[in-house]
């Protein structure tokens, strides 16, 4: 009898394992897939491609209007294992007659909590602290100047409360934050320098979406600008509304 308690349990357990083996392997992950910016028609788009791993792969951006400076930028990504190797950089602006394609490959490193994204004449840094950006910096190699430096503060929730750039003359400051919602993967609140470089290396940049925003310039304060989230059940971003309403942003996902 009691033989026969053992092997019950052991078949017990056997299926168990298999069903949560089952169940782990077959766990969908929803990433985000596109964003389409509408300001009187399609004003720009962003898709992004994945790898068989989730990483992503490409980032292609088409810029619609106005036509005249109209563009396509296609930005591909290689791994070394899962690590970055490097971005090649691609901007086709068949309006510019002057260099209409622009071409740059980085090569990838790391150290301590800095990316280095390193070209033929620039380096771009990111620094990082517990997954979350703290600064940015573009350096000319021919001289080791500066020429692009933004700092992101956050506050002790994590929430993005400032973005300073343009050589400290210019802050966009964030405020009345969304909780318990997923966080923005790429809306039009947020709007930093080398944000796709930003999103290849899964870095974040706030932990909780703002709805309101001003910027402030040289001291003077800025006008505040309040958006609208709308969310799906599972609290993803689907669209975000300007002030007025009549421009807006929708949001698309994939599972994997």
């Amino acid at each position: 009898m009691k033989k026969l308690y053992l092997l019950f349990l052991l078949l017990l357990f056997s299926v168990l394992s298999c069903t949560t083996d089952d169940t782990v392997n077959n766990q969908t992950q929803k990433l985000f897939k596109k964003i389409e910016r509408y300001k009187v028609g399609l004003f720009f788009d962003t898709t992004i491609n994945y790898n068989s791993n989730n990483k992503i792969q490409s980032i292609i951006i088409n810029k619609y209007l106005p036509a005249a400076i109209g563009f396509t930028r296609t930005i591909t990504v290689e791994y070394s294992g899962n690590s970055v190797k490097s971005i090649r950089d691609v901007t086709n602006n068949p309006n510019t007659n002057n260099n209409p394609v622009e071409d740059i490959t980085y090569e990838a490193s790391a150290e301590d909590n800095v990316f280095f994204l390193t070209a033929k004449d620039v380096r771009i840094e990111i620094y990082h602290r517990n997954g979350y950006v703290d600064l940015l910096k573009k350096i000319r190699l021919e001289d080791s100047a500066v020429f692009k430096r933004s700092f992101l503060t956050r506050d002790s929730n994590d929430n993005l409360i400032s973005y300073t750039f343009s050589g400290g003359n210019v802050v966009n400051r964030y405020s009345n934050f969304d909780y318990d919602k997923k966080v923005d993967p790429r809306g039009i609140v947020i709007d930093v320098a080398f944000r796709e470089f930003i999103d290849i290396f899964n870095l974040k940049l706030t932990k909780n979406n703002p709805r309101t925003k001003r910027q402030d310039i040289l001291s003077s304060v800025g006008r505040s600008q309040t958006y609208t989230y709308e969310y799906d059940e599972e609290g993803f971003i689907t669209r975000t509304y300007d002030q007025n309403k009549s421009n807006y942003t929708d949001t698309f996902y994939i599972e994997r």
